[in-house]
């Protein structure tokens, strides 16, 4: 059991996994500080409405803030845990002149805040990773020790961060694990996603109520390299919304490699298929995407 006075900080707070980890830790008996910068990556109010069942709560400290450039130390006063999950995300945009925003967000605010934790009495570090560290794998499913071959500069930010936290634990101790999240859907899901656009194509009156609707929302992208199947896992897979101790994990694992989460599903992308909460199925049709992929 985890004891009350226990204080954890979890950064990506508003967002996707962040919001429902903050609620998880609540539950439990967590005083927990949230950080979150509200980048605009996607729309404000989609973060805010994540937030609404926080808003208020007697444990839960809520800080806007950039990682990249705030003092670290007051933020971390009396934190025995860190959840790191702020992060740039998305695979399209890391190409480019983007790419200076996932350096500065992905590797560059993650060794700041393992800079920051050194020498203090820290049970765990976990901090979000990827599947998009996997690349192209000769055997599927992918495991945990195979060789690491982003396909994308997001995939390389992804990387870059699993070394520098298995570096911090070499040389400073500190207590890391890492997760590699596939694709994970479920509500407060970002629109981006393409879990979110699918859903938005096979049943708008539906999809309007989770997130607006964008134009173009009807069509349903595919992968141009033709591969039949895509990774997902509901959000109810990772047990953000009743998360363990993560001193489990540290001592079941005496090494800092990051763990592959359990198995995702991986149904047919040609032939989407949206699970509503009715319990009912329902197909849309396929549109493939003429715009090329990551590469």
């Amino acid at each position: 059991m985890i004891a009350s006075a226990s204080k954890t900080l979890v950064t990506g707070c508003a967002g996707f996994l962040g919001s429902y980890l903050c609620e998880g830790l609540l539950a439990r008996g967590d005083n927990v500080i949230g950080i979150d910068c509200f980048s605009d990556y996607y729309a404000r109010s989609l973060k805010e409405a994540n937030l609404a069942g926080l808003r208020g709560a007697q444990r839960f400290t809520l800080l806007e803030a950039d990682l990249a450039e705030c003092p670290l130390e007051p933020v971390l006063d009396g934190v025995d845990k860190v959840f790191h999950l702020a992060a740039q995300p998305g695979v399209r945009l890391s190409f480019g002149t983007g790419f200076s925003a996932y350096l500065r967000d992905n590797v560059q605010v993650t060794q700041r805040l393992l800079e920051a934790v050194a020498g203090r009495d820290l049970k765990a570090f976990v901090y979000a990773s990827s599947s998009s560290v996997y690349g192209n794998q000769d055997v599927y499913p992918a495991r945990e020790d195979a060789p690491l071959r982003p396909l994308s500069p997001y995939g390389a930010t992804k990387v870059i961060t699993e070394q520098l936290a298995g570096a911090f634990w070499r040389s400073a101790g500190i207590p890391v694990v890492g997760l590699r999240y596939f694709t994970v859907y479920g509500p407060r899901q970002r629109p981006d996603m393409a879990s979110a656009r699918r859903l938005a194509a096979a049943c708008p009156t539906r999809a309007s109520q989770e997130q607006p609707q964008r134009p173009g929302a009807r069509m349903l992208p595919g992968p141009p390299d033709g591969s039949p199947t895509g990774s997902f896992m509901p959000r109810q897979r990772l047990g953000v919304h009743r998360p363990r101790d993560p001193a489990d994990a540290l001592r079941a694992r005496r090494r800092p490699s990051p763990r592959r989460l359990p198995r995702p599903r991986e149904p047919s992308v040609h032939r989407i298929v949206v699970l509503l909460p009715q319990g009912t199925l329902r197909v849309a049709q396929r549109v493939r995407d003429p715009r090329p992929g990551p590469g």
